[in-house]
C-alpha cells in the first residue's frame, strides 16, 4: 500500500509563514543598513580627525622650521598668534586661520607664547564642522633656543 507523507498531504506556505519570513528578512536588512550607515559615517569622522591632527602637527613644524630659518629666529618669533602663508610663518591679529582641504574647511590657530629664557610653549588648535557640532584637536609643543 502506498502511505502519503504528511509533507506531501500539506503543499505551500501559510500566509502568516510568509508574513512572518517576510518581517524577519525586513528586520534583518534594517539592522545592516543601520550599520553600514554607521560604519560609514564613523569612517569619515576618523579621517576629519586624522587631517585635522596633520594640520596641527604641520602648524608646529612651521614654527621648527621658521626658528631653525637663521640664527635670530627664535628671538624674532615673539608671544602672539600665525598663520602659514605659502610655506612661511606670518604674525596676525585674528586668531584662526582658514584652510579648505578637499570639499572641508578647517581652522587653524598657532599660538606661540612667551620667553622662558630657553623655550617658548607652541599652541595650535584646528577646528572643523562636522555632523551636527564643532570638532577640535589641540597639539602643543616646545621650541628651545639653541
Amino acid at each position: 500500500m502506498l502511505e502519503i507523507s504528511i509533507f506531501k498531504k500539506y503543499k505551500g506556505q501559510t500566509l502568516v509563514e510568509i508574513i512572518l519570513a517576510v518581517a524577519v528578512a525586513i528586520t534583518v536588512i534594517v539592522a545592516l543598513v543601520t550599520l553600514a550607515v554607521s560604519a560609514m559615517r564613523f569612517a569619515q569622522s576618523s579621517m576629519m580627525r586624522s587631517v585635522g591632527e596633520k594640520l596641527a602637527a604641520g602648524g608646529i613644524e612651521a614654527v621648527r622650521i621658521k626658528r631653525n630659518s637663521s640664527v635670530d629666529a627664535y628671538d624674532n618669533l615673539g608671544a602672539g598668534h600665525y598663520f602659514i602663508d605659502g610655506g612661511d610663518l606670518v604674525s596676525t591679529s585674528s586668531e584662526f586661520s582658514s584652510i579648505s582641504y578637499d570639499k572641508y574647511t578647517f581652522s587653524r590657530k598657532i599660538d606661540i607664547g612667551t620667553d622662558t629664557g630657553s623655550y617658548k610653549n607652541i599652541f595650535v588648535e584646528v577646528r572643523w564642522q562636522e555632523g551636527a557640532g564643532d570638532r577640535k584637536v589641540y597639539l602643543s609643543s616646545r621650541i628651545y633656543k639653541y
